[in-house]
């Protein structure tokens, strides 16, 4: 769970160790995210994308799924749902880190993509949400 938020975030994100811009999609969020590092910073179809998210859990979370929706404008193209206990540790209290690894489709066009990652506990309460875009270059 401390891997547990996004980075998310997934894919989630593209940009070579470099912190990502992010903007939250959800008030009072009880995983607030602090940083998103994605490795490479522009990533080509078939590269695998490492997020690296960290961030602070202000109450304990035993468990739950993140899922990353990736859009190209408004167009919903793919989502991805990993398991917070294997992106990172469980339970997370206070400082967490997590770290999701995705493979950018090798049919993936040259553009701007934007994410949504949202993490919520097993009851399907939500968590976290946050909002990103990355680069994709062939």
């Amino acid at each position: 769970m401390r891997s547990i938020i996004f980075t998310l975030l997934v894919l989630i994100a593209i940009v070579n160790c470099d912190l990502v811009k992010t903007t939250s999609c959800f008030e009072n969020p009880t995983l607030t995210v602090d940083a998103v590092d994605v490795n490479p910073v522009i990533a080509k179809p078939g590269d695998n994308v490492t997020s690296i998210i960290k961030g602070t859990a202000n109450k304990e979370v035993t468990g739950g799924k993140l899922t990353v929706e990736v859009f190209l404008r408004t167009i919903r193209l793919f989502a991805f749902t990993y398991d917070l206990c294997k992106i990172g540790t469980c339970p997370v209290t206070g400082p967490y880190t997590a770290t999701v690894v995705q493979n950018v489709p090798k049919i993936a066009l040259s553009g701007v993509y934007s994410t949504k990652n949202t993490a919520v506990d097993a009851a399907g309460n939500i968590l976290s949400c946050v909002q990103f875009d990355f680069q994709v270059k062939k």
